[in-house]
């Protein structure tokens, strides 16, 4: 119990650490894709699109001095049926936050005029019986373009950087855009520590908190959507199932991996309820779709390129395929091992699978393989699992993590489909 204790506050303080004033590096636009808004609209639909853009050198001024460190731009995207005017108008009323944004306790406008405004923040995240409070002052610049900048100059998150853009759609809805960066390279030892050690939460922490905000902005401005009635089973979001607009999703995934994020679904099973958050990881590959699946559903090399995977065993009981998996989570002074059986379909162009055992009670999601050009195709990975009432105490604790599910699927799907795609590629131009 000492040990998931001490676990509980290190995944609280991931969030949390102070240090100087630093000067905002260069933000990207999503605009400098030349997307078709339209397309890109279509790509979103109903959910929201997260891009965790490639490894790059960001710059960052303290004082003097330059640091040119790595770090990863993620931009969100959703689609909010309101004019661009009304969006806008949301972004810039900062005094408001705390009424709808998650964590935020309270926003002081300290200076503002026509050009820009200085708004200091308030924090408080609340995990069970951990309290964190935090707080950091953030310089907002209003654009020619109609573009919303921020970065942090002091307290809290020093260094970091957003971006807000608005594209008009027809029917007076917008395409709203969010691209931010989070400097982890001023965060405390122990919390670059934990970075080394798991550095999927390099994209998943920031991700997620891009998601969690466009989703609060949204439901401000049209409402929360009604509850659905549970479900007997979940619906698995099938990317390839639509009519995807293919110029603008190649686009978007040569700028950097894809993550779709899905409404929470609620299902009825096992004698409990239990919720479901899907994400979909995608990621281009150089080849035709059908050489991926051929190297994507070898389940038995995923040792090769994914760290966590110690075992994948496929087994076939009654003509059915299983795989079975045993991970293991390195948090330093604790290592979580997992084992789960998944029971696969092979519907073609997509593989579907579920649970069949293990210590996550709940598990369902799906493989599919996309092809955007004749010698390119997309990698989706789409999951959702909770431990559920039986599943094993130990992943429990995530439970005490604000938007956990969430989270964790974007961890999960993206590292496996951004590690598995140069896999792939390097497997083929050695001819392994």
């Amino acid at each position: 119990m000492k040990s998931l204790r001490q676990f509980q506050i290190l995944s609280v303080l991931l969030l949390a650490w102070s240090a100087p004033c630093l000067a905002a590096p260069e933000i990207p636009r999503v605009a400098d894709l030349e997307l078709d808004a339209d397309g890109a609209a279509k790509i979103v639909g109903d959910h929201m699109l997260l891009v965790a853009g490639k490894p790059r050198d960001i710059a960052v001024r303290h004082g003097k001095t330059e640091k040119v460190q790595a770090g990863r731009f993620i931009s969100a995207l959703i689609v909010i049926p309101k004019p661009v005017t009304d969006v806008r108008q949301m972004v810039l009323d900062f005094s408001t936050y705390h009424e709808y944004v998650p964590q935020t306790a309270g926003a002081e406008v300290l200076t503002a005029d026509d050009d820009s405004a200085s708004v200091k923040f308030k924090l408080a995240i609340d995990v069970g019986v951990i309290k964190i409070g935090l707080g950091f002052t953030a310089d907002y610049a209003f654009e020619p373009n109609g573009d919303v900048t921020w970065h942090n100059k002091d307290g809290d998150f020093a260094g970091s950087v957003g971006r807000f853009e608005f594209f008009p759609l027809a029917g007076d809805k917008t395409l709203f855009a969010y691209t931010s960066w989070t400097n982890f390279d001023t965060a405390g030892f122990l919390v670059r520590t934990v970075m080394k050690l798991q550095p999927d939460l390099l994209v998943a922490l920031p991700a997620s908190t891009a998601a969690v905000l466009l989703r609060a902005y949204k439901e401000r401005l049209v409402g929360k959507p009604q509850q659905a009635e549970p479900l007997r089973s979940p619906k698995i979001p099938m990317i390839g199932q639509g009519d995807l607009p293919v110029d603008e999703l190649r686009r978007l995934a040569r700028f950097g991996t894809l993550a779709f994020v899905y409404a929470e679904q609620t299902i009825q099973a096992k004698n409990q309820t239990a919720p479901l958050a899907f994400v979909s990881g995608g990621a281009l590959v150089r080849a035709p779709a059908d050489v991926v699946k051929r190297y994507g559903t070898q389940f038995s090399r995923f040792p090769e390129f994914f760290d966590q995977v110690v075992e994948a065993k496929s087994v076939v009981v009654d003509k059915r395929r299983y795989v079975d998996w045993k991970l293991k989570l390195d948090f330093g002074f604790l290592k979580i091992p997992i084992f789960y059986r998944l029971e696969y379909a092979d519907a073609g162009a997509a593989w579907p699978f579920r649970v069949a055992g293990g210590d996550l009670e709940f598990i369902y999601g799906a493989w599919e393989w996309i092809p955007v050009s004749d010698t390119e195709s997309l990698v989706i990975y789409t999951t959702a699992s909770t431990p559920g009432k039986n599943g094993a105490s130990i992943l429990k604790f995530a439970d005490l993590i604000p938007n956990n599910q969430m989270i964790t699927g974007i961890a999960v799907s993206t590292v496996v489909v951004e590690r598995q795609a140069p896999w792939i590629e390097n497997n083929l131009a050695t001819g392994k």
